[in-house]
């Protein structure tokens, strides 16, 4: 998959959600923060199943 077609995909869809009037304002990260926070969230949720599992193994 392409990731300036993503990245693209995702700058879009916000301006379209974001552009609905006074009532449906859009407050969000630039595409490259929102990435990096989803990068960390899922390298925290790794490691926490990680744990779990080590656990489970006792």
């Amino acid at each position: 998959m392409d990731s300036e077609i993503d990245k693209k995909t995702v700058e879009t869809t916000l301006k379209l959600y974001g552009s609905g009037g006074s009532s449906s304002k859009a407050i969000v990260d630039t595409y490259i923060v929102a990435v990096e926070k989803f990068r960390i969230n899922a390298n925290e949720k790794i490691i926490t199943v990680s744990k779990y599992e080590k656990c489970l193994e006792i």
